[in-house]
């Protein structure tokens, strides 16, 4: 399974008393139980029969980006684990795909167009915004660009 996590870049940030955004708080993230959800279905139900990893794809960007990375490193096992020797889990595999923004403003777009379409078949594209879609113009991007080729998009909202 390869799941693409996209999002708003204050997602999952914590609000300082002046009202301006502090420390990312990546355990309390929806991202985090969306991702172990399905994960551990995944496992269970899939990767027995299919010996197959559990992809997490992402921009490498602040917010939700950040949020599918720590779980991703978190959550393990990794390829090359032991654990895996016992054929009753999957690896997580991390797949970032920074943006190279010493090319300008074009880069995000770009970046994005690369990770849509990288070999792997991506099975859910999650979009995890703190504010209106609209808002967040990466993101919805992001996820226009997905629909364009017909990708299932889960937009989880923490308004």
């Amino acid at each position: 399974m390869r799941v693409l996590v996209c999002g708003s870049r204050s997602y999952g940030r914590v609000e300082n008393e002046d009202g301006t955004l502090g420390a990312e708080v990546p355990a309390l993230g929806l991202v985090y139980d969306l991702l172990a959800g399905m994960y551990y279905e995944h496992d269970i139900g899939y990767a027995l029969v299919h010996m197959d990893h559990f992809y997490v794809r992402h921009g490498a960007a602040r917010g939700a980006d950040t949020h599918a990375s720590m779980w991703a490193r978190t959550i393990g096992p990794h390829p090359g684990d032991e654990r895996l020797n016992n054929l009753d889990v999957c690896s997580v595999v991390e797949e970032p795909f920074p943006a190279d923004w010493s090319r300008g403003k074009k880069a995000g777009y770009d970046r994005n167009v690369v990770m849509r379409d990288a070999p792997g078949k991506i099975d859910l594209v999650v979009a995890a915004i703190d504010k209106p879609l609209e808002q967040s113009k990466g993101t919805a991007m992001m996820v226009q660009l997905a629909r364009n080729v017909g990708l299932p998009v889960h937009i989880l909202q923490k308004l």
